[in-house]
């Protein structure tokens, strides 16, 4: 590797050295302290989830709604999974320069945006990218999060953050998969 490659991951190391550190003297742990927190990551991850999902279940009524054909309306699936997946390697670096907060907060935000946008649509065009603008900021909230939940955890180890993480993976997706036809089709 040249120089400036090298050098960049030093200090790439030492942030995330200097950000891990536990001090010699650990502050009392609270569970206050880190359930609003690892609520709003809940929020958010169930958010990118629940879309995720249901446009799949609506491809019947978009397709109904738009007067169009199912290859335009694939692509509402598809570019957002595309802008899902293709802003996953920015959430570190960006984590990194900008904080995991503020990343986190832009990204749902990011996110927010694109469901109203797509809620307001008028054409398939529309729809797919607005779609897009959701998969940009939804991608990022998932390795992010992560991240943030594995600081929360670093509070104290009697917290079983990680536990919470996975239940708000698994729950969520059962619900995932059988409201939302429901709440379509009436």
């Amino acid at each position: 590797m040249d120089k400036p490659a090298i050098s960049w991951l030093e200090k790439s190391v030492e942030n995330v050295k200097e950000q891990t550190a536990v001090s010699q003297e650990p502050a009392e742990f609270s569970i206050k302290t880190i359930i609003l927190p690892l609520l709003a990551i809940i929020v958010g991850m169930i958010m990118v989830i629940l879309d995720s999902t249901v446009v799949n279940v609506a491809i019947p009524n978009l397709v109904q709604y738009f007067e169009t054909d199912l290859k335009t309306i694939q692509w509402t699936v598809t570019g957002y999974t595309l802008a899902l997946s293709a802003v996953i390697p920015l959430a570190g670096w960006l984590t990194d320069r900008f904080g995991a907060k503020r990343v986190f907060l832009f990204t749902i935000a990011m996110f927010t945006l694109g469901s109203v946008l797509c809620s307001i649509a008028q054409s398939p065009e529309q729809l797919i990218i607005y779609r897009v603008i959701q998969g940009l900021g939804g991608g990022m909230v998932a390795p992010i999060g992560m991240a943030m939940v594995f600081r929360l955890a670093l509070l104290s180890e009697e917290v079983p953050s990680w536990g919470c993480w996975e239940f708000r993976c698994c729950l969520p997706l059962h619900w995932v998969r059988s409201c939302p036809g429901g709440l379509l089709n009436h």
